[in-house]
């Protein structure tokens, strides 16, 4: 390949920003890799070479304007001599990630480094995707960590058989050895962020922490089948039974030692207990079929929809680059509230009426109230991730203490599978349907007709309730 069929990447100057220049970088080993880079070894190593010049002049060009930032960013896959810092956090650095694999693959084949080299960066690539998807979930035990510190310390000496085999080693040669230990690096950064956010669960809670994980992905894999009807009430049942034996063991809603000590860990070990509870009664609302000619079909498919959208908008925000992404952030964020707060308000004395026969109310009540709670519930979280202010105004304290209180005695209710007769049921449904008369137009309105901070966060204690309560009626009537 001549020299002068590649001159677009030797002058870029201004006109190409860095996403543009690692593209057509990407574009030609992609384009040399359908052709076969061992093929065309001697013909393009020039080409080669000139394009891995101009990824190391973008890197440095980005690393010395993120050097002078007043919120540097460092990118994923190199040290500091060559260039790429740590995480990814733009398209030019995920390009940049995209990008490097080519050219080990190509310097692997020609020999110009450790035939090895680009398989372990594979595998090495392999396992921060791994981390970085536990570190997404948040759902992974002490078990899995030791897994992946013995499978990174396997990865530490492979490096150096590689390190040492490499007698005379050439400028590329030491490239891409600092290419593998950065991301040997960066494996080892991410396990020890998962490591310090479990580090604090006391040995004593240990053995439950982990036992929750593994039913926290049971009860994945049982929402994960296709069908509802995929599953048996019987699988959910036996997971919900051993989540009231967890839940037993707690004194005045916390674990204690045999001292009467409370144990260190108790947040991360309830949150976690909570989500599993969540979990069973979305897998059993979901036995609750809306389908066919059900008149509330299309509110669920509007409700599944912005239950996507949500868990999507609370992995994306993960990674926000720009002040662009916080405004389309809080704008995506609040037209779910607004749409959630249109289904929200088709309910007539908490339950799904059929829009055109309200004396008729069709089945899948049960479906329709999980998943709303679970839209209101993945909103707060949301709201409370982006916003350390307080989330209730205090002139709706006194709703929200009532409601908090409501919701904690209807839990053990259901929890505890309570016996109760339908007269002794009475003063907890009115209790709340006075709660839910106190809306207005959907929503909780301050003294001066405004409507205060806390939404979300009282729409989600509200929802709990009349999910909790149809679950007693339920109960009270197949009995």
């Amino acid at each position: 390949m001549e020299m002068d069929e590649v001159k677009w990447y030797g002058d870029c100057g201004g006109e190409y920003d860095y996403e543009k220049r690692i593209r057509i970088v990407l574009d030609r080993m992609t384009a040399l890799q359908q052709k076969g880079l061992s093929e065309a070894a001697v013909d393009c190593a020039e080409d080669v070479a000139g394009m891995w010049t101009e990824v190391v002049d973008v890197v440095g060009s980005l690393q010395r304007e993120r050097a002078e930032s007043t919120t540097p960013v460092e990118v994923d896959g190199w040290n500091s001599a060559s260039g790429l810092g740590t995480s990814v956090a733009t398209a030019t650095d995920q390009l940049l990630e995209d990008v490097v694999p080519y050219f080990l693959r190509y310097w692997s084949q020609t020999g110009a480094v450790h035939g090895d080299t680009f398989q372990t960066y594979v595998q090495l690539s392999r396992a921060h995707h791994t981390l970085n998807h536990l570190r997404d979930t948040q759902i992974f035990a002490f078990e899995d960590l030791d897994k992946h510190r013995r499978h990174l310390r396997d990865f530490d000496s492979q490096l150096q058989r590689l390190a040492d085999a490499s007698t005379t080693p050439s400028s590329i040669s030491q490239h891409a050895h600092a290419l593998l230990q950065s991301k040997s690096h960066i494996c080892w950064r991410t396990y020890q962020l998962l490591f310090s956010d479990i580090d604090s669960i006391s040995i004593e809670l240990r053995p439950v922490y982990s036992r929750l994980v593994e039913i926290k992905r049971e009860l994945e894999a049982l929402m994960s089948r296709k069908h509802a009807h995929a599953f048996s009430l019987v699988e959910v049942q036996v997971l919900q039974d051993e989540l009231r034996e967890i839940d037993a063991a707690r004194i005045d809603g916390a674990y204690v030692s045999k001292k009467g000590e409370i144990i260190q860990g108790q947040a991360r070990v309830i949150s976690l207990l909570e989500e599993c509870y969540d979990d069973v009664h979305e897998l059993l609302a979901a036995r609750e079929a809306v389908s066919g000619e059900n008149p509330l079909r299309a509110a669920y498919e509007r409700l599944i929809s912005l239950k996507r959208q949500l868990e999507e908008l609370n992995l994306s925000r993960r990674w926000p680059n720009s002040a662009s992404n916080i405004t389309d952030f809080e704008g995506i964020l609040h037209r779910i509230q607004m749409e959630l707060g249109e289904i929200d308000n088709l309910r007539v004395d908490g339950k799904f009426l059929d829009p055109n026969d309200s004396s008729e109310v069709p089945a899948g009540q049960a479906v329709l109230h999980q998943l709303l709670h679970k839209c209101y519930k993945l909103v707060y979280k949301l709201q409370s991730d982006a916003d350390s202010e307080p989330l209730v105004a205090e002139e709706l304290m006194g709703v929200y203490r009532q409601l908090d209180t409501l919701r904690r005695c209807l839990v053990e209710l259901v929890r505890w599978k309570v016996q109760l007769s339908e007269r002794e049921l009475i003063p907890y449904q009115l209790k709340l349907a006075g709660i839910d008369n106190m809306r207005v137009d959907g929503k909780f309105l301050g003294s001066d007709g405004e409507v205060p901070e806390g939404q979300g966060v009282l729409h989600v204690l509200l929802n709990e309730c009349f999910e909790r309560m149809a679950e007693i009626k339920s109960r009270i009537e197949s009995e």
